[in-house]
């Protein structure tokens, strides 16, 4: 599943809190284009192969004159240019979609990518606290009332005097209301996205640390920067534009560290508590570090100082029909102190500092958290608060889950789609899938590394490892509700053997009530061969082998008849935990516990192999930096492959191996093992080469499931449907 995500060049306010909400959905393993000219670094810490950003402009927003003031010509004369190249922006944008396959659209808040999806056909929606036809409208309106004071008792509406413009903000409405839907963010009112037809209230979406994150943040600036552990720091942020208006020699008597980009007219130099930051340090380090925030009106600047803690002063700007909606509720969050702009060059820093030091202490005595006033949304002649409580963990988390869920009942129906998740001895796989009587559609998949079975040691899980999958299982789960009625958990070989599987079985039904169906490995291999006899039709013989974390299962065909269904307890997280148990090589154990196979195959049966190792080696094969189900699935792999890679990675630390593997760079610690299973398993029965399959018992899962639906559709309507995928 891909996603395109088009995000507004006004300010960094857009783009920082977009990489948020990249941050949660990417943990689905999907894949996220990031279209923007803002910069590169600030999406860089999205570390994942499922991340692509384009440097391409989608809009402009508006033009500022300085930090107060918005220039009103500029703004028109740039709407104006970017109206006339909007033919050349919708048809190089769907030729974007269309090559990267491109599943849905989130906008914050671009116009012209919400015509692309309806042209395309694909659902699509904005995530903002405003839409741009809300601006430009009340920021010309400001305009139209001067011509109102030149010619008292005239009634004049919006662009009255200007119809190009009038026209423009109408046919952005109009493209906003192609939208499925918008996720209206905290610091808005009813009116700032009424662009959008139908308007769904969201969570707090900002960037975010926890606190031993902050704190370790706080040690490296303190270390990169030579601080002394005493003092607290003070973060300037105007964007570049307004840190000359603050009278820096009065803040420097505050005795605390000033960090900013620009000191302006000031020669920091001359203040050695005055800290410049480099164009190439990372500015979310500084952010989380600080103390207290001096800044302009914005929202993503409330939103992080409120998430993560912070006491914020600022100052209005001019002209700019969003600071109503910020200077309205920003002032719901205790540790805030305002600064007339007229003020700020000549304020008492050292009397504000007190006076915020005094709120906080308050707050403290009386064991309140600075941002605790309620748990829900609220609302004041039509202004959205932030919804303010103790903790913002999971705010980002909410969002996500909104837009996801949202955007796929934009699509599907809830009662058809089924999430299936396998639960195995190294990963958990996730497959959501449209199923009906007669077809699996496959809508996404992904797999994450959860070394449940690590350390485990006389059939007893670690708690590490019980943890790791449950962390897990909750993205899983959660994310997944939204919009899927059918929730299916499997367990297998490790799961089978762990003697204190009920920790994570216990957990998730009594978090979720899901039973956790363990099968055994007459039922795995069983499911092998659901997911992929008609994948291999071709074929009138064929065996079938997936390599797993706990267990290899086998199952071979002879035209349509199942001839051969095996098991053997040798998988590669079993066999690291049974070498260093032992002390025993792994050649040793291998060929062991291959003697068990008691099949021959006849004739040149064609091999197909699954799981983890096969699928990525063949992904690296073909050079992928990100994995392509499509490309790999029936690709070919030979022994050569299989002992090239091993002969390679064997010379190659961990972090080298990672860089051939950016898709599943966690697999680097155990693909050897892997590679030596599989080598020994095909010198075994003979062969030279198999094919890969790329679908394993998820797979299989789901169709025994559209068998289910088929017969009881049978059974009601005397139907008939034909298999297919």
């Amino acid at each position: 599943m891909n996603i395109a995500f088009y995000i507004s060049n006004h300010g960094f306010g857009h783009a920082t809190r977009t990489a948020a909400l990249v941050e949660q959905l990417i943990k689905l393993g999907i894949g996220c284009f990031i279209i923007t000219d803002r910069p590169l670094e600030i999406f860089q810490q999205i570390n994942s192969s499922n991340a692509f950003y384009r440097g391409q402009p989608i809009d402009f927003g508006m033009v500022q004159n300085g930090w107060i003031d918005t220039d009103i010509k500029q703004t028109k004369e740039q709407l104006i240019d970017l109206w006339e190249d909007r033919e050349e922006i919708i048809y190089n944008e769907i030729k974007y979609c269309r090559k990267n396959k491109i599943d849905c659209i989130v906008c914050d808040i671009p116009f012209f990518p919400f015509e692309v999806a309806s042209i395309l056909g694909i659902p699509a929606c904005g995530v903002s606290n405003f839409d741009w036809a809300f601006i430009y409208e009340k920021v010309f309106i400001a305009e139209d009332k001067v011509a109102e004071q030149l010619m008292p008792g005239i009634q004049l509406t919006a662009f009255d005097n200007d119809i190009d413009l009038h026209f423009i903000n109408e046919q952005i409405k109009y493209y906003y209301q192609k939208a499925d839907f918008a996720v209206r963010l905290p610091f808005s009112n009813d009116q700032s996205m009424s662009g959008f037809n139908k308007v769904i209230n969201g969570d707090l979406l900002a960037a975010y640390y926890n606190k031993q994150e902050r704190q370790q943040f706080k040690k490296t600036i303190k270390k990169d920067f030579r601080l002394r552990k005493d003092y607290e720091i003070i973060l300037i942020s105007f964007g570049g534009y307004g840190e000359h208006t603050i009278n820096l020699p009065e803040l420097y008597k505050t005795g605390k560290y000033i960090f900013a980009k620009d000191f302006g007219k000031y020669k920091y130099k001359n203040y050695p508590r005055c800290k410049l930051i480099p164009e190439d340090y990372p500015y979310h380090k500084i952010m989380a570090a600080a103390d207290i925030i001096v800044t302009k009106t914005g929202y993503s600047t409330f939103a992080e100082a409120l998430k993560n803690k912070k006491k914020i002063i600022y100052t209005g700007r001019n002209g700019n029909p969003e600071d109503k909606l910020l200077l309205q509720t920003i002032k719901t969050y205790p540790l805030a102190y305002y600064i007339d702009s007229t003020d700020i060059n000549h304020t008492d820093w050292e009397k504000v500092i007190i006076n915020l030091d005094e709120k906080g202490n308050k707050l403290s005595d009386k064991n309140e958290s600075p941002d605790k006033v309620s748990d829900s949304p609220q609302y004041n002649d039509s202004y959205y608060y932030p919804p303010l409580r103790e903790d913002y963990g999971d705010s980002n988390f909410n969002v996500a889950k909104t837009v996801l869920g949202n955007l796929m009942l934009s699509k599907h129906d809830s009662s058809e789609i089924y999430t299936i998740i396998d639960v195995g001895s190294n990963n958990v796989q996730l497959l959501w899938c449209k199923i009906t009587p007669n077809k699996v559609e496959p809508i996404h998949k992904t797999i994450r590394t959860s070394a449940l079975s690590k350390g485990m040691k006389d059939g007893e899980l670690t708690i590490d490892g019980v943890n790791r999958t449950k962390k897990i299982l909750k993205d899983y789960i959660e994310f997944s509700s939204t919009f899927s009625d059918h929730i299916c958990i499997l367990g297998t070989s490790c799961s089978r053997e762990a003697t204190n599987i009920y920790l994570l079985k216990a957990w998730l039904y009594e978090e979720y009530t899901i039973d956790y169906r363990i099968i055994s490995d007459d039922q795995e291999a069983s499911l092998l061969g659901l997911a992929n006899r008609m994948e291999f039709a071709e074929y009138s013989d064929v065996l079938f082998f997936d390599i797993g974390g706990g267990s290899t299962e086998f199952i071979a065909y002879h035209d349509d008849q199942e001839v051969y269904k095996h098991s053997i307890k040798l998988g590669i997280r079993s066999l690291i935990n049974e070498c260093l148990k032992t002390s025993r090589n792994q050649e040793e154990i291998i060929e062991e516990n291959l003697s068990q196979i008691n099949f021959i195959p006849q004739g040149l049966p064609m091999l197909v192999g699954i799981g983890g190792t096969v699928t990525n080696i063949s992904a690296v094969k073909k050079g992928l930096t990100h994995y392509d189900s499509q490309a790999v699935h029936r690709s070919m792999l030979t022994i050569c492959d299989i002992d090239f890679y091993s002969e390679a990675f064997i010379r190659m630390s961990y972090e080298q191996i990672k860089e051939y593997m950016p898709f599943e760079p966690e697999r680097a610690e155990i693909i050897l093992t892997g590679l030596n299973i599989v080598g020994s398993l095909i010198k075994y029965f003979g062969f030279t080469e198999f094919l890969v399959s790329d679908l394993g018992i998820i797979f299989g899962e789901a169709e025994r499931i559209r068998a289910k639906i088929a017969e009881k559709a049978i059974a009601l309507n005397g139907c008939t449907y034909t298999e297919s995928r």
